[in-house]
């Protein structure tokens, strides 16, 4: 599920989002390097967006869809940022030793501009974003955060630690009559327009979500480092959503369709 790293140099702050991601240099234990975005326990979403994030990656890879491999970084005592990154060395130091990571992209890839026209085969994995985040509850992916990148005719998704948020007012699971409305809309996915405009089949999309076994969700949750769930139950609380979208699979694409009519 995971690859395992080890944090060996600290390169720069990421970004500047609320998740406060680092670029870090990782390696593996025959001392091949690895650049790796990295997310802390202590960020502004806590081990409960690590968790969003990983079981989304789990999930996305299932369905082949496009996303960065995921990353269990291991972070030693005493690793540190630097002089120049105070806040920093302060989120590692409050967070767990194991951290999530996502490999970083090789160069030429850019954050998808929802103006961009896009043409050939990736407007069809863009259609099959709009579809995946409709089934993860995952709404980060609007015009003001687009959480893809673009090169050529790839696109990868990144960001899903506010995926999965189940308890959200109004929302309802996407296999129920107006589940597929919650990204029906321009301002509400960078997608929309493209999935309304296009009529593709989701059959192998819901083949793969079908074929998910029981046996392979429980690795989804044996994969998690222990302390991430420690006092929260949310990786259950996922998993079990995503058996009963897996047993109504039918009915969530059924619903799907009927919103991009």
């Amino acid at each position: 599920m995971f690859k395992r790293l080890y944090a060996v140099r600290f390169d720069r702050p990421a970004s500047v989002g609320r998740n406060k991601a680092c670029m870090i240099e990782c390696t593996d234990m025959a001392d091949e390097r690895t650049d790796v975005i990295v997310k802390f326990t202590g960020c502004e979403t806590g081990a409960t967006g690590l968790i969003r994030e990983s079981l989304a990656a789990f999930l996305a890879a299932d369905l082949g869809l496009p996303i960065p491999e995921p990353i269990l970084v291991e972070v030693p005592e005493g690793f540190s940022a630097g002089p120049d990154h105070p806040d920093v060395n302060t989120l590692i130091r409050n967070s767990s030793r194991l951290a999530f990571g996502s490999t970083a992209l090789p160069s030429g890839y850019t954050i998808y501009a929802p103006s961009q026209p896009l043409r050939g085969p990736i407007v069809q994995r863009a259609v099959h974003i709009f579809v995946f985040d409709t089934l993860i509850a995952n709404t980060d992916r609007a015009p003001r955060n687009p959480n893809c990148m673009v090169k050529g005719e790839n696109a990868i998704i990144i960001d899903h630690d506010l995926a999965f948020i189940l308890d959200a007012l109004f929302w309802k699971e996407p296999w129920k009559l107006g589940g597929g409305d919650e990204l029906a809309a321009p301002e509400k996915h960078i997608f929309w327009t493209l999935a309304k405009s296009h009529r593709f089949d989701f059959d192998d999309l819901k083949s793969r979500l079908k074929e998910i076994s029981d046996d392979r969700l429980a690795e989804y949750i044996s994969a998690l480092p222990g302390d991430w769930s420690e006092g929260n139950n949310s990786a259950l609380r996922i998993v079990e959503y995503i058996k009963n979208l897996r047993d109504n699979a039918d009915s969530a694409f059924s619903e799907i369709q009927r919103v991009l009519q």
